[in-house]
């Protein structure tokens, strides 16, 4: 199997995707290496767009 690495956008569109479907900005920002802030800029990025 070979692994894939995602592009930065593609990483920060799965983390916006979690927090959206649920999940806690607080684990979803831990598992991607940043600040919560920076998930909920994310978010609020996409947000009016999705």
């Amino acid at each position: 199997m070979a692994l894939v690495a995602l592009s930065v956008v593609e990483r920060r569109l799965d983390a916006v995707r979690a927090v959206l479907a649920g999940a806690a900005v607080t684990e979803i920002a831990a598992s991607v290496g940043v600040s919560r802030q920076t998930v909920h800029v994310w978010v609020a990025g996409i947000w009016p767009r999705a």
